[in-house]
């Protein structure tokens, strides 16, 4: 499993390591401005 699909797989988790980024991202702005 881990042999043949390494770089798709690879590929996935950056991906979604890039949308929970911007997500997490996107909530920490939304309490900052609650704290205001």
């Amino acid at each position: 499993m881990d042999f043949w699909s390494k770089g798709q797989l690879k590929a996935l988790f950056l991906e979604h390591e890039g949308y929970f980024g911007a997500v997490g991202a996107f909530l920490e702005l939304l309490k900052m401005t609650d704290d205001l």
